[in-house]
Parts: structure tokens; sequence; C-alpha cells
């Protein structure tokens, strides 16, 4: 039987993966709307920075952070109560 992941790292898992998902999805949608096929060796390089500086793709990368921790805990909390923690 396996014993699967432990609460404390289930925890820990979500937020982390959804930031980083959000992050991606934020980076690719302004680099390939803004950046992509315009004609200009730079621009994707500047999209880029745009996106890594913009205020909206921190936003969103913090709200899925705070989404995962809640889907986190909720998963950590039915790992405790199966008796896994």
């Amino acid at each position: 039987m396996s014993t699967g992941p432990a609460p404390g790292r289930v925890l820990v898992a979500w937020p982390v993966a959804a930031a980083a998902v959000a992050l991606v999805v934020m980076v690719a949608l302004e680099v390939l709307l803004h950046g992509a096929g315009t004609g200009s060796f730079a621009d994707p390089y500047r999209a880029l920075g745009r996106a890594l500086t913009a205020g909206g793709t921190w936003a969103a990368v913090g709200l899925a952070a705070v989404g995962g921790l809640v889907v986190g805990t909720v998963h950590a909390a039915v790992l405790r109560r199966r008796g896994r923690g």
C-alpha cells in the first residue's frame, strides 16, 4: 500500500505549482500577443520584459498562489483525515 504524499508537502506543492503555471501563462500570452510575428527581432524580448515587470503578471501569480494554498489546505486536511499525516 502506497503511503502517498505527506500533508505538509501537499500544502507547499499546490501554491508553488499554481504560481508557476500562472507565471508561464501570463508570460506566454504577453509574448505571443504582443511580441511574436511583428517583424522585429527584439520585440519578443521587449514583450518578455514587459510581462516580467508588469504588476498584473505578479498579481495573477499571487492570486494563483493563494488559490493553490486554499486547495492545498483542503487536500492536506483530507489526507490527515484519511490518516496519512
